[in-house]
């Protein structure tokens, strides 16, 4: 009611009265690392103190699974709304997680491998020849991709040990490792659970997470695909029984691995871990069971029973209808998923009614090398899990996101692809990508863990295509956007015809534009008519590089106050109209604007082109050996003046919780231009070889 929304908007004005900063200062330009910020324990203790609150929800990083935050918690007379501190210290580490499960359960299967104290080299090299290749490396305290390395080869182990180390102590803290067999065809599902403080253990159904790279979940859905009625009860009972043996309360995740190497429908299953808090991916179970998690964590966390939040009946009525997830990050997929830093221009969800959006950019924002790549989660809900993809599709295709580089296209075209189309694409058998996605291949939800890294190369490929239809496109777009903006900022001879001349006129007006990701310049001349004085409307005839005219008439040009740069326009393309959002660059790249064409699912920068050239010359052109993105410089591993080899390692990089290492592409001497701990940006010279 309007009574009830007007309480609710005065709360949360309230509420935001009494906020404790603990990351960026305000207003100011220092920008805090993780570590003297969500990760400082002492800020937020002591905010929650200054506000006298007296519950804390840890949201899913962070201190989420942190067993001295917990405890120090409950010291101070706080609740964590989550486990208690002896469930996080079971589960936290992967290899004591495994000890307890093999001395306290018969019942649940684990994968063979290595956890056990003496983290020397030389015993890890050695457990794992016994283990057998292809061998995972991965970080015991940890989760979320970092300190992982998939190993085929004695040769590359004791390298991937080493780097694995060093990236867990940065990340958890703690450099101990867990070695396992690593399945080449498995399957990635999950078990929500859910505990409360009498006792009571239910799980909330399973969430399908096999699509992933970098180990790092990407698209997830809820029910999965293959799951049997047997399966589900099988990993289900085992969850339960997991949860039993530590003592959970709160929202949790059992982590399985599906072994989908046999023939048929998978039905054997291994324990990966146990996440001690609630999920990112944690909204497709409530879409499809009707439940608030944090709401049930809430009541939980006060003492309330798993039957009076709905938990129980949410479990045994099973899942209502399929729903997706999509992650949004900030990272190239042409370039293996390099993170993309910088401003987010404009940020539009789709208007298409049903869907949600779990976000908190806006535009202006900037995505930082600090934190993770992730803008948004994009979820649909619908009675099928085909018309839960075709929402999807929609959704992803009609969001603008411009300034910034982002897996938005990729999501739409290719991660949703299954293997056996793909050998259809490369022979030329569908016309398009996009067609991949009405194909039953998919349908049939086959894909593994293992499909976007065994298909890097294609999925590059294909990213990197323009189409000739969206260069088309783009470039009529970013023409009539200009044309419009000149005419609105006119303010001699206003009643002029545009483009108008005195004397003679030896071509046609033209703009000269170059497409992000192209070399070749592209030269679109134009006759313009307004529709009437002063207007910003108008009709074009339009010839790109030459070719036949084509029909671009501007029907509405609508920037936005806050940001001139900023809008979106009304344009008819050969008898087709749509609305168009732009967003210009400023700064660093300024001359180029952003065009977001809901046809390809995706914004295209495009470069203005000065007519008379830019005298630039190839020498500055940006150094081999520069930053590929904004970084810390994290290990300089050569001193200037030392004599380097062709492959031999540099230095190494983080942004954005990837580490990459710069190898020499050629022998020479060094000279070192960057100190560890140092923040660069893109493009910034690291070293030169001579």
């Amino acid at each position: 009611s309007e009574q009830q929304e007007q309480t609710v908007n005065i709360t949360i004005e309230e509420i935001l009265e009494d906020c404790q900063n603990v990351g960026s200062e305000l207003g100011g330009e220092k920008m805090f690392t993780p570590s003297e910020s969500y990760l400082a324990v002492d800020k937020i203790i002591d905010a929650a103190r200054r506000t006298n609150a007296d519950a804390i929800h840890p949201g899913y990083g962070f201190l989420s699974e942190n067993a001295e935050f917990a405890t120090r918690c409950a010291d101070a007379g706080i609740t964590f709304i989550g486990p208690p501190a002896s469930a996080i210290n079971h589960m936290g580490d992967k290899a004591n997680a495994k000890a307890l499960l093999t001395e306290k359960s018969k019942s649940v299967p684990l994968i063979p491998g290595y956890g056990g104290g003496d983290q020397s080299v030389a015993r890890l090299l050695s457990e794992g020849g016994k283990i057998g290749f292809p061998v995972l490396v991965k970080a015991a305290a940890g989760g979320g991709g970092r300190g992982m390395r998939v190993v085929n080869r004695m040769e590359d182990l004791e390298e991937a040990i080493v780097g694995a180390q060093r990236e867990a102590q940065s990340a958890f803290g703690s450099p101990v490792l867990l070695m396992e067999k690593y399945f080449s065809s498995s399957k990635h599902v999950e078990i929500q659970i859910f505990g409360d403080t009498h006792g009571n253990v239910s799980h909330v159904l399973e969430r399908e997470c096999s699509v992933q790279r970098r180990h790092q979940k990407v698209i997830e859905e809820t029910p999965c695909p293959l799951m049997t009625p047997d399966l589900r009860k099988k990993m289900t009972t085992a969850a339960e029984e997991i949860g039993r043996i530590i003592g959970y309360v709160g929202a949790g995740t059992v982590e399985f691995l599906v072994d989908c190497s046999g023939q048929g429908m998978p039905d054997s299953f291994y324990f990966l871990e146990v996440n001690t808090r609630l999920q990112v991916e944690h909204p497709i179970t409530e879409e499809v069971t009707g439940l608030d998690l944090v709401e049930c964590m809430l009541h939980v966390a006060q003492g309330g029973t798993l039957l009076e939040c709905g938990i129980t009946h949410a479990a045994e009525r099973g899942h209502q209808g399929h729903a997706i997830e999509c992650r949004v990050c900030a990272e190239d997929p042409s370039a293996d998923f390099a993170p993309a830093c910088g401003t987010i221009l404009r940020w539009k969800p789709s208007d298409i009614p049903g869907l949600r959006y779990d976000s908190g950019v806006h535009s202006g924002a900037t995505i930082s090398v600090f934190y993770d790549s992730m803008i948004a989660k994009v979820i649909t809900h619908a009675d099928t899990r085909e018309a839960a993809i075709q929402l999807m599709n929609a959704a992803l295709q009609s969001t603008q996101i411009l300034g910034i580089r982002s897996n938005q296209r990729f999501l739409q075209q290719e991660a949703l692809v299954d293997l056996a189309l793909l050998e259809e694409l490369l022979n030329g058998r569908l016309v398009s990508a996009r067609k991949v996605l009405d194909h039953e291949a998919y349908l049939d939800g086959s894909i593994t863990t293992q499909f976007i890294g065994n298909n890097a190369k294609f999925f590059q490929d294909l990213n990197a295509v323009v189409d000739a239809r969206s260069r088309d496109e783009a470039l009529d777009v970013a023409l009539a956007w200009d044309w419009a903006k000149t005419q609105a900022g006119r303010t001699l001879l206003k009643h002029a015809p545009s483009a108008f001349r005195s004397g003679p006129r030896y071509r046609k007006p033209h703009r000269i534009f170059r497409l992000d990701g192209t070399d070749n310049p592209v030269t679109v001349e134009y006759m313009a008519q307004q529709s009437a004085p002063n207007a910003v409307t108008g009709v074009m005839q339009a010839w790109t590089d030459g070719a036949e005219a084509h029909s671009v008439e501007v029907l509405g040009f609508h920037p936005e106050e806050a940001s001139a740069g900023s809008g979106e326009i009304e344009v008819t393309i050969n008898g087709v109209r749509q609305r168009y959002g732009v967003a210009e660059v400023s700064g660093p790249g300024a001359g180029a604007l952003w065009v977001h064409l809901r046809s390809a699912g995706s914004g295209f920068l495009v470069h203005r082109v000065p007519k008379l050239g830019t005298g630039a010359d190839a020498a500055d052109a940006a150094s081999d050996y520069s930053a590929p993105m904004p970084a810390r410089v994290l290990r300089v591993l050569v001193a200037s003046g030392d004599s380097v080899t062709e492959g031999q390692p540099l230095l190494s990089i983080e942004s954005m919780k990837m580490e990459s290492v710069i190898k020499a592409r050629a022998a020479g001497t060094v000279k070192v231009l960057v100190k560890e701990g140092q923040l660069v940006e893109a493009a910034a010279p690291l070293v030169v070889i001579e």
